[in-house]
């Protein structure tokens, strides 16, 4: 086979540059499903808790070099271990996907709702007071409680949602201690209401 206007060894060079560039092409796409899986909740599809840590240090950076304040809220399914103890892991599975998809649509979209874990989620609010976090929890609680899990034909149950927040700086100034503060409101929640866990 002869190609015009190119000599044998100029051929094998463009051979090997092109063989080199769909390496480059077919690693860059690797790394991108790598850097996916690595932020992302394979069961829920939502970020991870790696993710939320990026996410939280970047609007913590911001809220200090501003003078702005945020609002981070830990939530809690309400008897998810009922519904995994009575229905078996895949209808937990199932439960899991389908109220992170309804707390998904609850939220505004400058909130950053994650899975912390098991069967807790948690939400960035950047600029936002407890108040007006308060307000779009309400809103969520109630689409959550609405939410239907399918468990065979014509039955159906549903969860309900606790939580506990803590803003910045008003109540610390660094990530942890608001994780922290979070959840110890959130347990005292689920406390004085007893929801079964």
């Amino acid at each position: 086979l002869t190609t015009v206007g190119f000599s044998p060894h100029e051929i094998e060079i463009l051979d090997r540059l092109s063989n080199q560039a769909s390496n480059v092409i077919q690693n860059v796409r690797t790394h991108d499903l790598i850097s996916t899986h690595a932020y992302t909740d394979s069961l829920t599809a939502l970020p991870n808790r790696r993710s939320f840590d990026w996410e939280s240090q970047k609007t913590l950076d911001q809220a200090q070099r501003y003078n702005r304040q945020f609002t981070i809220a830990m939530l809690d399914l309400d008897g998810f271990k009922r519904i995994n103890d009575t229905y078996g892991h895949a209808v937990g599975d199932d439960s899991l996907r389908i109220v992170a998809h309804c707390m998904k649509n609850a939220i505004r979209k400058s909130d950053f709702l994650a899975r912390f874990g098991g069967d807790e989620f948690v939400i960035l609010f950047p600029e936002t007071t407890k108040e007006l976090a308060n307000q779009v929890l309400e809103n969520l609680l109630e689409r959550v409680d609405k939410c239907l899990i399918p468990i065979e034909q014509e039955h159906f149950e549903s969860l309900t949602v606790s939580y506990g927040i803590a803003s910045f700086p008003v109540d610390a100034s660094d990530i942890k201690t608001l994780i922290n503060l979070a959840d110890q409101h959130l347990y005292s929640q689920k406390q004085q209401v007893k929801h079964p866990y």
